[in-house]
């Protein structure tokens, strides 16, 4: 049963093998233990596929059900509202009613609503809630942004000046410092997005709320970002965003900062010691341990290029040209796929101390200098691709 709902439910898969999965939750939808799970599952890809008859039927059904949960109400509710079914209002009244009475539902109807109708229907909606229910952070959050989409300044600045959000309480420092922005006390606001920055740092899952409302403020994202990354290795998101925006600046002090901190974290993860190693390297920072990265690296996959070139730039910067020298000429070959780089990095390490006639192939290499073409190298390690902890370097 669970296959055949993720079937289902993965929009990448063959439009074959979802009709075939269609076919099996179909014959769920009489099953007892398992009718509110297919008819749930049914709706919501016909409304995913915007087939509106078979969601009115499939959600009629499933709201039915003796133990239809609050969101299949809302399920019936979104196939009434795209299908604008004249049955709409006199649903919406009786799903209101429901949320009215509970919390949570009235914070699933309020973020529908805020999400599919006018925002100044979702306000007047959540302006109308009974007080005990209203004053919950979450209600006010979804209220506030209310405010925010109609820029109703002044009713946000009260809304969140003295509410008590209790755990949501940098979210609510960040929509008043919105509220005194919009209000034009620019300095004031700035005071009190530092207060919110400073009770994030305190309660980590509140970063990415309002990270979001830093890109929407143009405030400094790279702050949040940062707090992100080193509170949670699982945001991979973040790490490589930051990596990327660095990258693009040229700031090899923050790429190798980024670089640390997964090391850090991993200090067996191969592409980070050499991600590490090459910053390194090329900024002319601890050049013995960069060289022992980069052996580690080597020795355990000599036949790498990129590694072999890394390790060999180390002996270089630690003064043993002669062995780099040694370790590039003895490379087996030939090897098509990497022939020509091989050449140009083996020109680069040894043309001061090689006669030029042992290098035939010199035209084709550019005399710039061994940090600019190891940099290249490491960068296009670099930037090849994501794979679990951060950037990953090619070949591995």
């Amino acid at each position: 049963m669970l296959g055949v709902l993720i079937s289902l439910s993965w929009a990448r898969i063959p439009n074959k093998e979802r009709a075939s999965a269609r076919t099996k939750l179909e014959a769920f939808a009489s099953n007892g233990k398992y009718a509110p799970l297919a008819l749930r599952a049914l709706t919501r890809d016909a409304l995913r596929r915007r087939d509106l008859p078979t969601a009115l039927a499939w959600s009629e059904r499933n709201a039915a059900v003796p133990k239809a949960e609050f969101s299949d109400q809302l399920l019936r509710l979104e196939a009434l509202f795209l299908a604008e079914s004249p049955e709409y209002e006199s649903w919406l009244s009786t799903v209101e009613k429901s949320a009215e009475q509970d919390p949570r539902f009235a914070f699933e109807l309020g973020r529908w609503g805020l999400a599919a109708l006018d925002p100044n229907k979702a306000a007047s909606w959540l302006e109308s809630l009974p007080k005990n229910v209203r004053d919950k952070p979450l209600l006010g959050v979804l209220l506030a942004d209310s405010y925010s989409a109609l820029q109703r300044w002044t009713e946000l600045e009260s809304l969140v000046r003295w509410a008590n959000w209790r755990e949501l309480e940098p979210l609510r420092l960040a929509f008043l410092a919105r509220a005194q922005s919009r209000l034009g006390n620019a300095q004031k606001s700035d005071h009190t997005w530092e207060l919110a920055l400073t009770g994030a740092e305190s309660q980590p899952g509140q970063a990415i709320p309002l990270l979001a409302m830093a890109r929407e403020e143009n405030r400094d994202v790279r702050k949040l970002l940062w707090m992100i990354v080193e509170r949670d290795p699982r945001q991979v998101w973040a790490r490589k965003e930051l990596y990327e925006s660095y990258f693009r600046e040229k700031n090899s002090d923050q790429m190798l900062r980024m670089m640390e901190l997964t090391l850090k974290e991993n200090p067996s993860d191969q592409t980070a010691k050499y991600n590490v190693a090459g910053l390194l390297m090329v900024t002319g920072r601890e050049t013995p341990r960069a060289e022992r990265l980069a052996k580690e690296l080597y020795e355990a996959d000599s036949r790498n290029l990129e590694r072999t070139a890394l390790y060999a730039y180390g002996l270089k910067l630690q003064g043993e040209r002669e062995k780099a020298a040694k370790m590039l000429d003895g490379r087996p070959g030939p090897r098509p796929a990497w022939q020509r780089r091989e050449s140009l990095l083996r020109f680069d390490f040894v043309r001061l101390r090689a006669p030029r006639r042992s290098f035939p192939r010199r035209r084709r290499c550019q005399p710039s200098g061994i940090a600019p073409r190891v940099a290249d190298l490491a960068r296009s390690g670099f930037q090849k691709r994501v794979s679990g902890g951060i950037i990953q370097n090619p070949g591995r």
